[in-house]
């Protein structure tokens, strides 16, 4: 049970009513509070009265607060019929007369329920169903009417200007490239030892690409993004840069090294399948593996990253953390993915999936609380941005192609019980 520690004194000498509002109130706070949404003044006293009050309210408000603990009890929620339970709880209520027992449990359930109802509701966010999303308070829903991103890059040919991809076959002095339905194919045609043409696609806001390079590697590109390839490959090694995010899947060979080259290093694989972002003025780049090995290296310093592990490279350091892979890939299912990420964070990502400049008015103060929501990347903007309103981190505006970012505003519901 999510909530089972109410101080005696309390159930003694409170009314019914009182009680049951006391105890979903306190529900709703704590589980506002584990979404990371903010509280006000008089209820975070309200809070850390009830916290400080006992031991076992201290302990049982950090294992809300544990996120693997809320997922667990939300997995086991989701096979409860709460409508079904709710229905049986209020005939409870109708009972004239209760043992005091059975009163100090019927409580309790009511607050865990009410935890879990808040929870699902934050999990809503995590998953949200944005058909009948409400009308943004201060968006100009007109400006707010972006698609997301489609596939669609621009390829350079030996540093001429870049043209834009679609189908169509195109050669160089050592390969054949061919466009269809948002990719790019490289072939190496016979055994063509002419001088490699450097090459260049690029995904702009709001366009991402597939590429396959001669050697068989596979890439993906997020939204603006850049890759620099050669047409072909020397017999000893493999290079490639990249600016921005990408997946790849690195064909093997042992005889011919591969190497991703990026703003802040460089990363040596053999065959292996990985994530890397490194976005221009993002402070840490990320590259994160899924199968096989790689070797990070920055400056002087070069480290073995395994999979499942992260390596996080920025200013001339390199820190392996252990990680879920499939959050950094989330983007390539379509879905954005944010856990406690900072607002700021959050407004980049969807400024480059929706082509748009991220601009801060004069007012807005970015707040310590993260974000955390898994929105379906092929939703309209103006669906996206309701969700970030809801959380009370920020409102926006619509000019052209600008997102004005405004101060957050907690709605009156959100502050009831």
């Amino acid at each position: 049970m999510l909530f089972s520690y109410l101080p005696d004194r309390e159930i003694c000498i409170m009314k019914e009513k009182d009680q049951i509002k006391h105890t979903l109130k306190l529900g709703t706070l704590i589980g506002r509070k584990a979404l990371g949404q903010e509280l006000s003044t008089e209820e975070k006293s309200l809070l850390e009265q009830w916290v400080n009050d006992d031991e076992a309210n201290r302990k049982l408000v950090e294992k809300i607060y544990n996120e693997d603990f809320r997922e667990r009890e939300l997995v086991q929620m989701n096979q409860i019929d709460i409508a079904n339970g709710w229905q049986r709880l209020s005939k409870n209520r109708k009972v004239r007369i209760l043992p005091f027992n059975r009163r100090t449990i019927l409580y309790s359930v009511a607050a865990s329920v009410t935890i879990l109802i808040t929870l699902a509701i934050g999990y809503q966010l995590l998953q949200p169903d944005l058909s009948n999303t409400r009308r943004l308070s201060q968006t100009d829903l007109a400006g707010a009417y972006i698609e997301p991103a489609t596939s669609k890059a621009t390829l350079s040919i030996a540093s001429a200007k870049p043209i834009p991809l679609g189908d169509t076959t195109l050669f160089t002095e050592s390969g054949k490239l061919t466009g269809k339905n948002g990719a790019l194919i490289l072939d190496r045609p016979g055994t063509s030892e002419g001088v490699a043409t450097k090459l260049i696609v690029q995904t702009p806001k709001g366009g991402t690409y597939f590429v396959r390079l001669s050697d068989g590697t596979k890439i993906w590109l997020n939204a603006d993004s850049k890759l620099s390839f050669p047409d072909r490959f020397s017999a000893s090694e493999r290079q490639i840069s990249i600016s921005g995010e990408a997946y790849m899947e690195v064909a093997a060979d042992a005889g011919s090294p591969f190497t991703v080259h990026t703003s802040k290093g460089a990363i040596h694989v053999l065959g292996t399948a990985f994530n890397i972002r490194s976005y221009p003025g993002q402070q840490y780049e990320q590259a994160t593996l899924l199968s096989g090995k790689i070797a990070v290296q920055a400056a002087d310093k070069y480290k073995i990253i395994r999979p499942a592990e992260m390596a996080s490279t920025g200013n001339g350091t390199i820190e392996v953390s252990v990680v879920n892979p499939e959050n950094s890939l989330a983007w390539k299912s379509s879905i954005f993915l944010f856990r406690n990420a900072p607002v700021t964070e959050v407004l980049e990502e969807i400024g480059r999936w929706y082509n748009l400049d991220i601009v801060y008015d004069p007012s807005f103060a970015e707040k310590t609380a993260g974000f955390t929501a898994r929105i379906n990347r092929n939703e309209r903007l103006d669906k996206v941005l309701a969700v970030l309103e809801s959380s009370a981190l920020a409102t926006f505006k619509i000019q052209g192609r600008n997102l004005i970012i405004l101060p957050g505003k907690i709605r009156a519901a959100e502050n009831q019980p």
